[in-house]
């Protein structure tokens, strides 16, 4: 049986702009709200942390290089991880927990400065480096667990993220989860063609073709028509849909983050288009943290989990994320019911 990634409990110390974060009793798909720069999407990057530390250090730099529309190679010469670390205090430790009772926190030094119990891992693991930067070290409980150079990744890793920034389109990086994971699974393949048909109701067939550049593209063939069209060319819900369902399928017995997942959705589909989301996540058992700022959306994710009966109501939590007046941010957990009374009370629960 494949290991379940799924958290109920999550805190984080120290990372971007938390000095200390928690919420706990969380469910399989668990819709965040609040105020502007509250801290939703990097609320999202922090459940990019693992119990792994090369894991972490791969989802960490992906994210900050697609953010910053950098090569992988360009991100690790920024160093990356200082992006992430709130510096207020002056350590440069992250600290986070998916149980009460085991934190892992990850330091970040120069190797030479440090313990010798972290130098002999070190050198034991890398014997055969040359140029030593920064390392990252990762502690269980105050013991030390691994450590890694910051630089030291792999491009193979990079494709794995498990988050789904807003700001991001059709990218080669798609097509070729496409390529290694959909195109030659008929069930997968059948399974996506119908999600798309939401927004692309005549579907009748995905192709992967490469165009006059040597690029991989996907187009779409509808039904009465020899014609293939690009994905691209049926607007941003489609190309949304797509992503989305691709990642979910790849991302079995996982998390997965998705910032802004209403941006680009007509709002007369947002209903199914929820529904398809969730049961597909079910179907693959997929844990999903989405944020959201519209109250459209929030509606409508109320009448789909409304609709879709106590099985999905179950699963599903409503977090709001407020910032008090000390600055830090805390999180309003409301289960199915307690999000159907606000709603139908009329209360406004984003901010």
């Amino acid at each position: 049986m494949a290991p379940n990634y799924h958290i109920s409990f999550f805190s984080v110390k120290n990372f971007k702009g938390f000095d200390f974060f928690e919420m706990n009793e969380l469910g399989q798909f668990n819709l965040i709200s609040g105020d502007n720069n509250v801290g939703k999407t990097s609320l999202l990057e922090s459940l990019l942390l693992d119990n792994d530390l090369i894991q972490t250090l791969h989802n960490l730099n992906s994210i900050y290089w697609i953010k910053h529309n950098l090569s992988s190679e360009e991100s690790r010469k920024r160093n990356y991880l200082d992006y992430f670390i709130n510096n207020k205090s002056g350590n440069k430790s992250i600290h986070y927990s998916f149980a009460p009772g085991i934190e892992f926190r990850i330091d970040k030094g120069d190797v030479r400065l440090q313990s010798s119990e972290v130098v002999e891992k070190f050198h034991t693991k890398y014997s055969s480096l040359n140029k030593i930067g920064e390392i990252a070290m990762l502690f269980v409980n105050n013991k030390l667990q691994d450590v890694s150079p910051i630089e030291y990744l792999t491009e193979s890793h990079l494709i794995s993220g498990t988050i789904l920034p807003n700001n991001i389109g059709f990218t080669s990086r798609m097509v070729k989860s496409y390529s290694f994971l959909i195109n030659q699974d008929f069930t997968n393949k059948s399974k996506l063609i119908e999600s798309l048909k939401l927004f692309i109701p005549d579907i009748q067939d995905i192709w992967m073709l490469e165009n006059q550049f040597g690029e991989n593209t996907i187009e779409i063939q509808q039904h009465n028509s020899n014609q293939l069209l690009p994905l691209t060319s049926f607007g941003d819900g489609a190309l949304k849909m797509f992503r989305l369902i691709l990642r979910i399928m790849t991302t079995s017995n996982q998390r997965l983050m998705i910032d802004e997942i209403d941006a680009g959705v007509f709002y007369l589909k947002m209903k199914e288009y929820i529904k398809v989301i969730l049961l597909t996540a079910k179907q693959y058992n997929v844990q999903l943290f989405f944020t959201t700022h519209s109250k459209e959306f929030i509606d409508n994710y109320y009448l789909a989990i409304s609709d879709l009966g106590v099985s999905v109501q179950s699963l599903s939590r409503f977090i709001r994320l407020e910032k008090q007046q000390s600055g830090r941010v805390v999180a309003r957990n409301y289960s199915y019911q307690q999000f159907s009374n606000a709603i139908e009370l009329g209360n406004e629960v984003r901010y």
